[in-house]
């Protein structure tokens, strides 16, 4: 009955927010496809090569365990972090690896950048992309044009609006999930 990100094999998994309000590990790893814990890494579906986190839910207030389950992330969730609040949650559930920082850019357009160069492939226009709010939130999804065949084959999904690359504002972020719904 849990949600689920509806492919698999994808490039980038871009994430809008992570908290302790939204998972106890800050990203439901169920719907991530990516586990680390004491008996090392593993992985499910769906196989995602890089995960991408925007933002720290504000309602987690300021504790960001999970933020290691991410390969980017951003120099303002960084700074949301209350550290002794995310590294007492990590020793505490005996998984000091979910609290590692990841590499982190200032905008998310260097991030996703980072990203499309460690993903292997040629082209951006090859990449397998989805993002998501958060890992509790998955009714709506922006995906790239490279998952239309996943989508026409799957009945179980409806493509609402027309394609568009992603847009950044002008300090180089994602607009926001439900702006793109008005389009």
């Amino acid at each position: 009955m849990m949600g689920h990100i509806p492919f698999d094999l994808l490039d980038i998994l871009i994430m809008d927010y992570i908290g302790k309000n939204i998972s106890g590990i800050g990203m439901d790893s169920n719907i991530t496809g990516r586990h680390r814990d004491i008996l090392g890494d593993f992985y499910i579906d769906p196989h995602v090569k890089r995960i991408f986190v925007r933002e720290l839910s504000p309602d987690s207030d300021g504790n960001g365990h999970g933020i290691g389950l991410a390969d980017f992330t951003t120099k303002r969730l960084v700074d949301a972090l209350d550290l002794k609040k995310t590294y007492t949650n990590a020793i505490t559930a005996i998984s000091p690896e979910k609290a590692a920082i990841p590499i982190h850019f200032v905008t998310d357009r260097e991030s996703l950048e980072a990203c499309a160069k460690t993903t292997g492939l040629n082209s951006m226009k090859e990449a397998r992309i989805v993002r998501i709010r958060d890992t509790a939130t998955l009714e709506l999804l922006q995906v790239s044009k490279a998952l239309l065949p996943d989508i026409l084959s799957n009945h179980d999904l409806k493509q609402i609006t027309e394609w568009t690359p992603f847009q950044f504002d002008n300090n180089g972020n994602l607009s926001e999930l439900s702006s793109l719904l008005s389009q």
